[in-house]
């Protein structure tokens, strides 16, 4: 007669690199979405509901190992800081916006030359059609060429499976 062994999470791994190999359903992608996508307090509201619903310092298997649990968030310090500001040949300086820089028609203070190099894919291969490829490799060598960079084309390109890294 079979039985199922349940073992407690907190003694268990993940290994490293280990992923879901199937696309979620639609259903699946909306609901982990909808879990997700929460605004800070709403999120710290729901938190809140769970730890007062979970009475864990009325739980007796608990109290038996002496845990406790604080019902409080662990409140810490932080701060914002400034992103770097991106100095270019010729003086030419960009701040963030956004989140990101944009360098268009800005020369790099030292550009670096790339002659070798190659470029691996690991999606299924009829997610990816080679003319995508080359127009993403062609658009790289352009914008890289814009900033004052040399880039050759690359070595070779592959598709990869997990086990051929």
């Amino acid at each position: 007669k079979e039985k199922n062994t349940w073992i407690p999470m907190e003694v268990c791994d993940i290994v490293a690199g280990q992923r879901c190999v199937r696309k979620l359903t639609d259903d699946e992608t909306r609901n982990m979405i909808r879990a997700t996508a929460k605004k800070p307090p709403i999120r710290k509201q729901g938190t809140d509901r769970q730890m007062q619903n979970m009475q864990y310092n009325s739980d007796p298997y608990l109290k038996q190992f002496g845990f406790e649990v604080d019902q409080n968030m662990v409140q810490v310090k932080g701060r914002v800081i400034n992103p770097p500001k991106l100095g270019y040949d010729k003086q030419a300086t960009c701040n963030a916006q956004a989140g990101s820089w944009n360098n268009t028609g800005k020369q790099f203070f030292k550009a670096m030359h790339i002659k070798n190099w190659a470029f691996l894919m690991f999606p299924p291969q009829n997610r990816c059609q080679t003319e995508d490829v080359k127009a993403f490799c062609a658009s790289m060598i352009k914008i890289a060429h814009d900033n004052g960079m040399n880039i050759a084309q690359p070595g070779f390109v592959k598709y990869c499976r997990e086990n051929e890294i």
